[in-house]
């Protein structure tokens, strides 16, 4: 894992991920520094980094539907999450993803998502 990256993703079947997050990350010694946790905004990070893998374009994150953070993700006890991801086509070039973001002991996240394409300017 580089250590750049507070993240990697490695997929584990149609529309399943396993992120292994770096826990050395600086991110984690600034949110928060006596308990560190993984912020909302970086779950949906990964999550578009997913879909752009599954659909190998780039996209920005249009509308949040809903996104329930249910458990903390605490990268100090979790070593591996599960996502997964439920892609549907929209109008307009957009795309609505559903997804869960998992551990093997709770339910961290659930989210209703909408992305659209990213242009190239």
């Amino acid at each position: 894992m580089k250590q750049k990256s507070f993240f990697q993703l490695q997929k584990v079947e149609d529309s399943m991920y396993d992120v292994l997050l770096n826990k050395e990350h600086p991110l984690f010694e600034t949110h928060f520094p006596d308990f560190p946790i993984l912020p909302g905004s970086c779950s949906t990070m990964i999550i578009r980094t997913a879909v752009e893998l599954e659909r190998k374009e780039n996209y920005r994150l249009r509308k949040v539907n809903s996104m329930k953070f249910i458990h903390p993700i605490l990268p100090d006890e979790i070593k591996v999450l599960h996502l997964s991801i439920n892609i549907s086509n929209e109008e307009n070039r957009q795309i609505r993803v559903k997804t869960v973001i998992k551990s093997d002991e709770f339910v961290h996240a659930k989210g209703d998502l909408i992305f659209e394409v990213r242009s190239n300017d």
